[in-house]
Formats: structure tokens, C-alpha cells, sequence
């Protein structure tokens, strides 16, 4: 099955979500952090059937929590209510967002392409970091 992630933010949710074999990961998209993330979830995951779960955990460089941090743990503790008995990790996100705007500064996108993608390929590289901690044991 496979393995959904969320770069949580204030206003928008990064989407990203493995293959089938959880090798690789790929950008979905965003959902918008509001009143109707309990709907727009659930419309995900019937979309996007998952077994498990990853929310990015924005540390500091010493590995220390910040403000941002309590944004993903509310996210993680929303996401186990929505989807009970769904395993759920947690996972250092820390420079995804700079890696990911550096990825597409190199490849030309413009910055207002930038600004609609950044999220879920921040989530992607968050997705693929924590897939190749793993091993590829499948």
C-alpha cells in the first residue's frame, strides 16, 4: 500500500505521497490548512488509499522544538483522530522547503509556479527521506 506524508503550514498542507512498492515518493499537491480540512483529508484518502502516515516536524537545527513545531503536532493529532489505527510518524523536516525552492530555481520555474508547488515538493522530499531510512526492505 502506500504511504502518504504532509509538510504542515499555517495556510497550506504540502501533499505527497509514495508508490505502491514505497521506493518513491511524488508531489500531490496541496489542501488548504482551514474549516474544511476533515473533509478535504478524507476526500484524499479516498483518492489516495494510504496505510501510513509521515508529517513533517519542523526543528530547529539543534534539534529543538519552535512555533512552527506545534503546527505539525496538531496536524499529527488531528490526523489520528480522522484516521484511528493508521500508523503515524513523524519526520525531521528540517531545509526540505530551501532544497525544494533550490530544485526548482535550478530547473527555471518561475516564482509564481514556485509559490503553487513549493509545498507538496517539500512534502515529496520529506516523503522520500523518511522512505529511504527504511532501506527499500520490501
Amino acid at each position: 500500500m502506500k504511504i502518504i506524508c504532509f509538510d504542515p503550514g499555517t495556510v497550506r498542507i504540502g501533499v505527497a505521497i509514495s508508490d505502491e512498492a514505497e521506493y518513491l515518493s511524488r508531489a500531490v499537491g496541496f489542501i488548504k490548512n482551514d474549516e474544511r480540512l476533515e473533509r478535504l483529508l478524507k476526500e484524499l484518502a479516498q483518492k489516495e488509499p494510504f496505510s501510513a502516515i509521515v508529517v513533517g516536524n519542523p526543528l530547529n537545527m539543534d534539534g529543538t522544538k519552535n512555533p512552527r513545531t506545534t503546527h505539525a503536532d496538531l496536524l499529527a493529532e488531528k490526523l489520528k483522530f480522522f484516521f484511528p489505527g493508521v500508523p503515524l510518524a513523524m519526520w525531521d523536516e528540517r531545509l526540505t522547503t530551501a532544497d525544494a525552492e533550490e530544485i526548482m530555481i535550478r530547473a527555471n520555474v518561475s516564482r509564481k509556479k514556485r509559490k503553487k508547488k513549493i509545498d507538496s515538493l517539500a512534502a515529496a522530499l520529506i516523503l522520500q527521506s523518511y522512505l529511504d531510512s527504511r532501506g527499500r526492505r520490501k
